[in-house]
């Protein structure tokens, strides 16, 4: 079923590529209350440029590559695909998080491994937050839905502003190895190297056994810190204090 969905979308978003935009792509706003799960991405595909690999991006014209790593990642002792972290800038300097995962081909096809969510952690302090995102080939699986939660499938979706949770469906059996470039827009303009970025998590679906947590390091954004409820009420005595030394003064 993921085969043919998929194929109807890479025949559209072809007939649609010799259309002008006027913008350089639709970014979704994640929410922060009310539904926070936006589905149906079919939407959000923005237009990317050629790719240079397999494992590579199609990046879209309007970015530029700052930084970029790569994550081999393991599962009971045997690597199961590596993960591909980017960060990029547009022309106002704001950042833009790009995540893609590629599963390892298994030696016994029977012995397949399956991601059913893709978070990044470290956006607490970024305000405002949207996602997107871009292919290179007909593999490429887009985004099933996208929220701020660290709920995976299987939970229930609750709000957590220091994750943005990617949902699909990343299976080699099923012909789905990899996904296409995950795209997160932020109003960050540093970015830093965080332990404990990235988390793929398997679901426990179907015949897949427990659920299966793996996390690394990933870049994320540079964020002020958010004042505790004490800080404030320092703030806000301090400010009391300077007005009532100022009114002495004019006395």
């Amino acid at each position: 079923m993921h085969m043919n969905i998929r194929n109807l979308v890479f025949g559209a978003s072809i007939a649609l590529s010799s259309v002008a935009h006027a913008v350089a792509g639709e970014f979704a706003s994640l929410p922060t209350s009310g539904n926070l799960r936006i589905e149906d991405f079919e939407s959000f595909q923005i237009d990317s440029g050629p790719s240079n690999g397999a494992n590579s991006y199609a990046l879209p014209g309007f970015l530029t590559v700052l930084d970029q790593r790569v994550t081999e990642f393991e599962h009971e002792g045997e690597t199961v695909g590596n993960f591909f972290d980017y960060v990029f800038s547009d022309s106002t300097g704001s950042l833009y998080f790009g995540s893609r995962l590629v599963l390892s081909t298994p030696e016994d096809e029977d012995d397949y491994f399956e991601i059913n969510d893709l978070f990044r952690t470290g956006y607490a302090g970024v305000t405002d937050v949207s996602v997107a995102w871009a292919f290179v080939t007909d593999y490429d699986l887009w985004i099933y839905a996208a929220a701020r939660t660290s709920a995976g499938f299987g939970e229930e979706d609750t709000l957590d502003l220091d994750s943005v949770g990617f949902r699909s469906d990343i299976n080699w059996a099923e012909g789905n190895p990899q996904t296409a470039l995950y795209l997160i827009k932020t109003d960050a303009t540093s970015y830093k190297l965080l332990d404990g970025a990235v988390r793929l998590r398997q679901g426990g679906e179907e015949d897949e056994g427990d659920i299966v947590n793996i996390s690394f390091a990933g870049f994320a954004p540079v964020t002020a810190p958010v004042p505790e409820p004490s800080a404030y009420a320092l703030l806000l005595s301090g400010l009391a204090l300077t007005g009532f030394m100022a009114k002495r003064r004019r006395s």
